[in-house]
């Protein structure tokens, strides 16, 4: 968050989300024109755009994206890509189902929502390299484009810097093992409140909540472990309680409404 961007802003600017693959072509340019006249000067596109660039196994095609950024060249908005390796196309689950993630007792995320990829898949990592490499080597130069949103790394430095602020002890982890391999190297009682992304590496956070819950320690338990994800559909909610997770917050972080649920937690737990 603090790292010399190449990009220099201004002033604090407000962004949005924009997705023209669900909105007819005669609505963009007045989309646009609307945002900004709202005080919005920079959009974020393409994350879950996968197949709309390569919408069969090695066959790259620009054509829908080049339109839509024509249309913003004309104004002065600035455009943030998202890489659109969350949403791996059909074409993709169903030629390599071996990409799908599983849940710990077997059974196979399907196509259909987001995130539902094995991050530790030869195919999904050498297939997601070559669609960055492709989405990059087109649009980097194009006048508009200022920055590429590579992952969501940000929510987690956001949850950090609040949770310092506020005079909390802060561990983080980059994968589910790791958050595991902390919480049992911890004395017992060391963390008051765990915080787990749902959709990690290595171990997702559903497995790493069970395997915490199976320890053979006293707060193992009874510790809060909060689920944090963009999977925020009712399945989605009752695969966190069905994995021993206290509650489900959806992403992006409401840090306010974090702070309630935590401290309701601790309350309980203390009683």
């Amino acid at each position: 968050m603090r790292k010399q961007q190449n990009f220099q802003w201004e002033s604090i600017s407000l962004g949005t989300c924009y997705y023209p693959e669900h909105w007819d072509r005669s609505l963009w340019e007045e989309d646009l024109i609307r945002m900004q006249a709202a005080g919005i000067k920079t959009i974020r596109i393409g994350e879950f755009a996968w197949s709309k660039v390569e919408p069969r196994e090695g066959e790259f095609t620009y054509g829908f994206f080049d339109e839509f950024m024509e249309v913003v060249g004309k104004t002065d908005m600035k455009v943030i890509f998202g890489t659109p390796t969350a949403t791996p196309p059909a074409w993709l689950t169903e030629k390599y189902p071996e990409v799908l993630n599983c849940r710990m007792d077997g059974i196979k995320y399907r196509h259909g929502m987001r995130r539902h990829y094995n991050y530790n898949s030869p195919v999904y990592q050498e297939l997601s390299r070559r669609i960055v490499e492709k989405f990059a080597s087109h649009y980097a130069g194009h006048p508009n484009v200022i920055g590429w949103q590579i992952d969501n790394e940000i929510n987690c430095e956001i949850v950090e810097f609040m949770l310092k602020e506020a005079g909390a002890q802060v561990v983080t982890a980059n994968d589910g093992k790791a958050a595991v391999d902390a919480f049992t190297a911890s004395e017992p009682g060391t963390f008051d409140c765990v915080l787990m992304d749902l959709m990690m590496p290595v171990m997702s956070g559903y497995e790493a909540a069970r395997v915490i819950r199976s320890l053979d320690r006293p707060d193992a338990k009874a510790v809060p472990i909060i689920a944090l994800s963009a999977n925020a559909f009712e399945e989605d909610v009752a695969m966190a309680k069905d994995a021993g997770m206290n509650e489900h917050l959806a992403k992006p972080v409401d840090i306010r409404k974090m702070f309630r649920v935590m401290s309701r937690l601790r309350l309980r737990q203390r009683q």
